[in-house]
Parts: C-alpha cells; sequence; structure tokens
C-alpha cells in the first residue's frame, strides 16, 4: 500500500511539474566540472573568425594603408636638405664640367 501511495505522489508531481523545466544545466555543469585547460585551448584555437567586408570599408582600409606606406617616404622626403637649383653651378675645370659646390669641397679635402 505504501508503494501506490508514493506511485500516485510521484505521477501527481510529475503532472504539476512538467511546465517547468530546468534550462541551466549546462551552467551549473561547467561552474561544478570545469573544462580541462587541454579542451579549453582547443575550443580556442577552434574558433571561427568572421569577417565582414563592405566596399565602403575596403576602400578607406586600402587608403589607409597605402597612406601609412607613403609616410616614412613622405617624412624623408620632407626632412633631407634639398641643395636649391640656384645655388648650384656648373663649372669647367680642365675640360670637364663639375658642380661648383662638389668641385670645392674635394679640393679642399686634398688640400688637407
Amino acid at each position: 500500500m505504501r508503494e501506490t501511495e508514493r506511485s500516485a505522489i510521484k505521477r501527481k508531481l510529475d503532472e504539476e511539474l512538467k511546465l517547468h523545466t530546468f534550462a541551466g544545466q549546462e551552467a551549473v555543469l561547467k561552474r561544478t566540472h570545469p573544462a580541462p585547460r587541454k579542451t579549453r585551448l582547443h575550443a580556442l584555437w577552434n574558433r571561427e573568425l568572421e569577417w565582414v567586408l563592405n566596399p565602403a570599408g575596403l576602400i578607406g582600409g586600402t587608403a589607409a594603408l597605402l597612406l601609412l606606406a607613403a609616410l616614412p617616404v613622405l617624412s624623408y622626403t620632407l626632412q633631407s636638405p634639398q641643395p636649391a637649383a640656384e645655388q648650384r653651378e656648373l663649372i669647367e675645370v680642365g675640360g670637364n664640367i663639375y658642380w661648383s659646390d662638389t668641385y670645392r669641397n674635394e679640393v679642399d679635402r686634398l688640400e688637407n
């Protein structure tokens, strides 16, 4: 007689709890049984990356890359001193033509 009462109570409890389910089972299992390091590393490496490219972003990114590539060239060009064309003169010495500043530097170097 005790078994019939117990099965009747269980049946009634099952009917009442039919609509209620426990959805946090996975979260509880993760907290109580954490994954080993090897499994976590495997999950990290096995992640999919999704790259969304739209034309505006592609054009803007390309322009930014070109600008970054041109910066060292522009900075070198702007920093290096360029002698003015009117300061340099061509001179003829011994039948040969030299820039006057280059000739003076060589003569000074040879004299010293």
